[in-house]
């Protein structure tokens, strides 16, 4: 894959994602949910989504179990995604002058 093919599917998983996370124009909704049910906050919630894929890259590389480079990759998109649904929420508060 190019950069260009690379960062084009990440714009398409964000799409995605934020079908899935979001409802009726609530940004974050599957998070904030889950973090009133947890006692927990959207930045965690998110971060929690991302940790499978962590441990897929950290088995890979430090412990040498290596994965199909097409499963890797895949999972190194996916951290991308959720690294840019943290930097998204942050901003959607910091606009809204609000911490959680």
């Amino acid at each position: 894959m190019t950069v260009a093919e690379i960062l084009a599917e990440v714009l398409s998983r964000l799409d995605k994602k934020a079908e899935e996370y979001s409802e009726a124009e609530q940004d974050f909704l599957m998070f904030k949910t889950s973090a009133q049910l947890f006692n927990s906050t959207v930045e965690k919630e998110i971060y929690h989504m991302s940790r499978k894929h962590m441990v897929s890259k950290h088995l890979h590389i430090m412990q040498e179990r290596i994965l199909p480079q097409e499963v890797i990759s895949d999972k190194l998109i996916d951290l991308i995604c959720y690294d840019i649904l943290l930097i998204l929420y942050g901003q959607s508060n910091s606009t809204k002058g609000t911490d959680s």
